[in-house]
């Protein structure tokens, strides 16, 4: 019974850290059956290991490893079969210390668990560009999944079209990479309009004066909340979905001889500033670094099984690993393309 116990705790330890990484707790949510059985069990073997470094690595320390073993004794009494006296347990000192363990592994999987999820989430959240690349590539989240929430993360405008030729711009309000596939997209609306003969944009309604309105949480009484312009459109519907800048659509979009005098519209290929975008399938310079770092904080706890100066190292390798990995978005260093190829 005790080791089924502690096997049960482990699994649940290692649903906890899958629900809480970034990178897995979308795949987790979307997954079948059978792949979420496998995920949790592999979790949970990892996790087993690495909490029994941890403690191993701790119990070395005088006093924290006193504690920690008498810690360990009193949440095993509950656990001692019916029947077993103090006596009995004394006369089996294998046995008694094997249970100690075991309760002390199932006691502190959980917190090792919850720390290495919040470990493994800090480059992700300090670098919404690295997370959405890793999520896409991982293939957890969609295209439009992971542009609703790159447009969600920078407050930034977006512009789609839906196969009826309606076309809305405005905010998105979710993240749907955190959570289930969603089948609908909510939107804060700015614009709305249409697309005529020819596919250009018609604006109809502006939603300017929205914004003037209170939100439901401030004035649950009032006739009218921004809430209630929401607009959601269905995922399948949506035909063209592309970030938007008014300034950007005012200069070169709006007027049609702009557009055509342009020298780009002329020879786009010999008037282009940059180079031309190729699809991205290399792995880049930050996702490699960040896989370091992941394979850093979950060797860490077992280092303690050999040397604490081991741990520190590997411990210091993480630190360097994390930071180059959460690098800001807009410096130049983080996924600069080499000049070579």
């Amino acid at each position: 019974m005790t080791a089924a116990a502690v096997a049960a705790l482990l699994i649940a330890s290692g649903y906890i850290w899958l629900r809480i990484w970034l990178l897995s707790k979308t795949v987790l949510v979307r997954s079948d059956s059978n792949s979420l059985y496998f995920l949790v069990v592999v979790a949970a073997f990892v996790l087993g290991w690495a909490t029994y470094g941890a403690c191993v690595g701790i119990s070395r320390i005088p006093i924290a490893g006193h504690a920690i073993a008498e810690a360990a004794t009193r949440i095993a009494k509950p656990l001692v079969p019916d029947g077993s006296t103090p006596t009995a347990m004394a006369a089996a000192p294998v046995a008694q210390e094997k249970l100690v363990r075991l309760a002390l592994l199932a006691t502190v999987a959980p917190g090792v668990a919850w720390v290495l999820a919040l470990l493994l989430n800090i480059p992700l959240r300090r670098s919404a560009s690295l997370s959405n690349r890793l999520i896409t590539r991982l293939r957890s989240a969609g295209e439009l999944d992971c542009l609703v929430a790159e447009a969600a993360r920078r407050k930034q405008p977006v512009m789609f079209t839906t196969g009826s030729g309606k076309v809305y711009i405005g905010f998105c309000l979710e993240l749907p990479d955190s959570g289930p596939a969603r089948d609908w997209i909510r939107l804060e609306p700015v614009l709305s309009g249409y697309r005529d003969e020819q596919q250009r944009f018609e604006p109809t309604t502006p939603y300017g004066f929205i914004h003037d309105l209170p939100s439901r949480s401030e004035s649950p009484n009032a006739r009218l909340c921004i809430e209630d312009f929401d607009i959601y459109v269905a995922a399948s519907d949506i035909k063209t979905f592309h970030m938007f800048d008014i300034v950007t659509y005012l200069q070169h979009f709006r007027g049609p001889d702009l557009a055509t005098e342009s020298p780009i519209a002329i020879n786009p290929v010999e008037n282009r500033r940059v180079g031309p975008r190729a699809v991205q399938t290399a792995i880049t310079k930050a996702e490699w670094i960040y896989l370091s770092y992941v394979v850093a904080v979950i060797v860490a706890p077992f280092s303690l099984l050999f040397s604490p100066w081991l741990f520190l190292l590997i411990a210091a390798m993480a630190l360097l690993a994390g930071r180059a990995a959460s690098r800001p978005e807009d410096d130049p260093i983080a996924d600069a393309p080499d000049a070579s190829s």
